[in-house]
């Protein structure tokens, strides 16, 4: 089954657009990204390093797999659409907008 960016939660698509197609990994500390970070791995949208998630001395790090950019990817503008100087988070925004805010799953 195909994941799309309408089948995420807002929490989940800001720890995805937060890892970007350059690879960044999102630092989890505390139960909320952590539980995030879980649900974008059980999804197979991405994967954790390090940490854990009861207490450990270093923060896991959350990144996106090629799954989880190509559900970035349907933020990018077509070609001639919009000028370069927007950046993904506002095209996230954008499309949060059209689509309203919806429940955490």
């Amino acid at each position: 089954m195909t994941i799309w960016s309408a089948d995420l939660t807002d929490a989940q698509l800001k720890m995805l657009m937060a890892s970007t197609v350059e690879g960044y990994g999102v630092e989890l500390r505390g139960s909320g990204p952590w539980t995030v970070a879980g649900n974008l791995v059980g999804k197979g949208l991405g994967h954790i390093e390090g940490g854990e998630p009861n207490g450990s001395s270093l923060p896991g790090l959350f990144f996106a797999n090629d799954e989880g950019i190509r559900i970035l990817r349907e933020f990018e503008p077509e070609p001639g659409e919009e000028d370069e100087s927007a950046d993904a988070f506002d095209r996230y925004f954008e499309a949060m907008t059209m689509r309203g805010s919806h429940d955490a799953r």
